[in-house]
């Protein structure tokens, strides 16, 4: 018994080994690109080249379900957007709220016929409006489908080459979508972009406009401000370098329509569409043997509202959870498959690595740990060390974002800012860490329950 434990300690020691190897490459490659795209943007002629307005018009896709709180200051900061060509397209998914009467009111809204070409399979679309006041908006009210459905109304009404995911509950910065077509336009066949997500609680936003960018003072959303920070200023940049990761942010990433049509769509069954249908798109596009990139651009910025309760928390990342493990196993051809080189024999083994095998590693660790410490296998130091090498280095990764954050693009301008962020990564290691550990545990015996029952998750 005890040798089995003292087994497993290795094996798990080992894989905390790796992970921070991983993300150690994963920081010092992304350092120099995070400068690299900050002396572009603030010592180049970069801001003349994506106001010019020969570049290709763009559609912002905005789904909304019951978002009546939050939806006017997320479609007036698509609209302040400072890129030439652009439209907005708001997706009513069926609201039980008044965000729609609310929307005609407040845009003078007016009723209109669409023509739909419908190359994706959709729920019925019921009615189009126009604005009077802004003649680059539409909003389409449509039967409940889901978040996928409503991103797969926008994309076959979209008739421009690239369209702009985006949630009703986030604000998105003027120069996001500017900075976005730069990158998919400097890149060789770029099929998707994704931009920095920060956190929108604790901002002062004024009519679609972040007047203040402030971290939030609240426990929970602090706490995920750190993480926020964590996992794409640094990780996400980072691989630009293996070819792109394989998951973006649903609120923060610009696609080329053809390519997403082309893979069928989002899969309006999973609750992580932005994570599926990156890994669709690598995978499809591997398969026809088509040149392809996708990567990511720091400097485009998108504020998102995030859950400020435990209770909603657990809500949201167990539906991660379970929409992350329905596109991972869709794809599970990948890897290892040298067909699709670098994607399948690095990066899909690695996000597999990193992100599904985690929870469930640390889970384990718990027990292995707490087990050895109590039969003697492990001493006081040893256990503490353990722990040092499992949490510590997270706390280590989200400080170096910050100093990362200060010297170039520094959404948080405030000393107490700067602290309290410092302040949240340590405390993100004590309960949050293994609260968050719990949901993904309980998320994945509800999708295997669900599987087992012939439902989708």
């Amino acid at each position: 018994m005890l040798n089995f434990i003292s087994l497993i300690n290795i094996i798990i020691l080992i894989y905390f080994i790796i992970t921070a190897l991983i993300y150690t490459v994963l920081l010092f490659g992304a350092f120099p690109m995070i400068v690299g795209y900050f002396n572009l943007k603030a010592y180049t002629n970069y801001e003349d080249i994506v106001e010019n307005e020969d570049l290709p018009p763009v559609t912002v896709i905005i789904p909304m379900f019951n978002e009546i709180g939050l939806i006017k200051d997320a479609l007036l900061s698509a609209l302040n957007s400072n890129y030439k060509k652009f439209y907005v397209l708001l997706i009513n998914d069926g609201s039980t709220d008044n965000s729609l009467e609310f929307l005609i009111e407040e845009f003078k809204l007016q009723e209109v016929p669409v023509i739909i070409d419908k190359k994706i399979k959709t729920k019925k679309v019921k009615r189009a409006f126009v604005s009077n006041d802004y003649l680059n908006l539409m909003v389409i009210d449509k039967e409940r489908g889901g978040r996928g459905d409503a991103l797969n109304v926008g994309v076959n009404i979209c008739f421009t080459p690239y369209f702009f995911s985006m949630d009703a509950d986030s604000v998105i910065a003027p120069t996001a979508l500017a900075n976005l077509m730069y990158e998919i336009l400097i890149r060789r066949n770029g099929i998707a972009v994704g931009g920095s997500v920060y956190i929108l609680n604790g901002c002062k936003v004024h009519d679609g406009k972040i007047e203040q960018s402030n971290l939030p003072r609240s426990y929970m959303a602090g706490i995920q401000s750190a993480e926020y920070l964590r996992s794409h200023l640094f990780s996400r940049t980072g691989w630009n370098i293996l070819g792109g990761t394989m998951c973006y942010s649903g609120t923060a990433t610009l696609y080329n329509r053809e390519a997403v049509i082309s893979v069928g769509g989002f899969d309006k069954d999973n609750y992580s569409q932005d994570c599926e249908i990156i890994l669709n798109l690598h995978r499809r596009f591997r398969e026809k043997k088509k040149p392809y990139t996708i990567s990511f651009n720091p400097v485009a910025a998108v504020w998102t509202d995030v859950p400020s309760t435990f209770r909603a928390f657990a809500k949201q990342r167990d539906y991660w959870r379970r929409g992350l493990l329905r596109s991972v196993f869709s794809h599970m051809i990948m890897l290892f498959n040298s067909n699709y080189k670098i994607q399948g024999l690095i990066g899909f083994p690695v996000f597999l690595f990193l992100e599904i095998l985690g929870p469930y590693v640390e889970f384990t660790a718990y027990f292995t740990v707490g087990l050895s410490y109590w039969y003697g296998v492990l001493n006081t130091i040893s256990a503490l060390l353990f722990i040092v090498l499992a949490w510590g280095f997270s706390s280590f990764i989200t400080v170096a974002n910050t100093f990362i954050g200060i010297i170039t693009f520094n959404r948080y301008r405030r000393r107490s800012d700067i602290l309290m962020m410092l302040a949240f990564a340590t405390l993100e290691t004590f309960g949050f860490r293994q609260y968050h550990v719990l949901i993904n545990i309980y998320g994945t015996f509800r999708y295997a329950i669900n599987r087992m029952k012939g439902k989708a998750l």
